[in-house]
């Protein structure tokens, strides 16, 4: 997911598109909220980052000069 996108989620193998937006500091603040709720860091010498909490797996982005960030997040099985 990043900016201005509307956010995909995915369903037993289907893609939907949603209505919920993001803006980029909101981004921003929720990948730094997920890294620190995992007990990791990603900063800008070390923008992306993947781990995993409360049965899902994030794969977090803070993109190039922190000018981009972007998510996905899977449920675990």
């Amino acid at each position: 997911y990043s900016e201005g996108e509307k956010m995909i989620v995915e369903i037993n193998g289907k893609k939907l598109e949603s209505n919920i937006k993001f803006p980029k500091h909101d981004i921003k603040s929720f990948i730094f909220s997920i890294a620190k709720y995992s007990h990791k860091k990603i900063d800008k010498k070390a923008p992306k980052l993947e781990t995993e909490l409360r049965d899902f797996k994030f794969y977090l982005n803070l993109g190039e000069n922190l000018e981009n960030p972007s998510f996905k997040a899977e449920r675990l099985k």
